[in-house]
């Protein structure tokens, strides 16, 4: 933390003729405000995540409806393909098998990534481990 050489010149005299009450009182004024800063810097922080998680989170859901769409046109080519070497319900039976067993090994994937996810918040942790040397330089 940098302090102007003038500041601490015109803050000194002020300190020395400060009683302790005074001083304890300017110290808790300072700590509360230091505190909502942080707060308010962990809010703003938060929404700006938040915003960009729901713009991805829309596209994505878009894209999984496009290809939700292309699948279900691709499952039936699949069953037409098939239906020559199997009858027509056993090929819808192959073609819903290989969609199960694929759904299974996305859930297992998407699960673990899930697990794996953590929201931090980096620029809050930052100032926040600054606040021991800030108070200690008061």
């Amino acid at each position: 933390m940098t302090t102007n050489p003038q500041t601490q010149a015109q803050s000194a005299p002020r300190v020395q003729e400060a009683s302790v009450a005074e001083l304890l009182a300017a110290l808790g004024q300072d700590t509360t405000r230091l505190m909502r800063q942080e707060l308010a810097l962990a809010k703003v922080e938060t929404k700006q995540e938040a915003a960009k998680a729901g713009i991805g989170l829309g596209e994505l859901l878009l894209a999984a409806l496009a290809g939700q769409l292309a699948l279900i046109m691709l499952s039936f080519a699949a069953v037409e393909a098939l239906d020559g070497p199997v009858t027509r319900g056993w090929a819808y039976v192959i073609v819903g098998a290989v969609w199960l067993v694929l759904a299974g090994i996305l859930a297992s994937v998407g699960r673990k990534a899930l697990k794996s996810t953590e929201i931090t918040l980096p620029r809050t942790q930052e100032t926040v481990k600054e606040l021991p040397e800030t108070v200690k330089g008061h």
